[in-house]
């Protein structure tokens, strides 16, 4: 790393990158069923949803890539959708039983009933160690974000 480097530059670049193949793969779905605050929809709220998404992730992504100094504002308060829309997705067992259902029925898979019990301990596990991954990047820009306030002061040195 040069000295005119700052520390966190790599990271946040390809976190950035990341966060726009993301938005990319919202866009992509756009016109396909998703859930929101824990509710499966279709058509226009599941367009909104996508839109949602589409917004965070862009935001994150040119806050984070340009070192903006509202970036780890974005980060925060994706981070903090992203947590509230996964955790009420994790409480509505009704509504993942249901989608696993549909989905593997499609296969011709039929779930027991400690089946299905399995696997919602392990979406929820998942689930849970994703939204952990999240609030462990929010800290780490936290912790960097001179990052961003030193970007600030290069631009204003030119």
């Amino acid at each position: 790393m040069t000295e005119n480097t700052p520390k966190g530059k790599f990271t946040f670049k390809t976190a950035a990158f990341f966060f726009f193949i993301s938005m990319a793969f919202e866009l992509y779905n756009i016109l396909n069923e998703t859930t929101i605050l824990g509710m499966s929809v279709a058509h226009i709220p599941a367009i909104i949803s996508h839109l949602i998404y589409i917004g965070i992730f862009g935001s994150m992504g040119v806050g984070l890539w340009y070192a903006k100094n509202w970036g780890p504002k974005a980060v925060y308060g994706g981070t903090a959708f992203y947590s509230l829309d996964m955790l009420l997705y994790v409480l509505n067992r009704d509504g993942i039983e249901d989608g696993l259902i549909k989905n593997l029925a499609t296969y011709g898979v039929e779930l027991q009933g400690s089946d299905i019990d399995q696997l919602m301990l392990m979406i929820t596990m998942v689930v849970l160690a994703v939204i952990a991954c999240w609030w462990g990047f929010a800290l780490f820009t936290h912790i960097r974000r001179g990052y961003f306030l030193q970007s600030v002061q290069n631009t204003k040195n030119l």
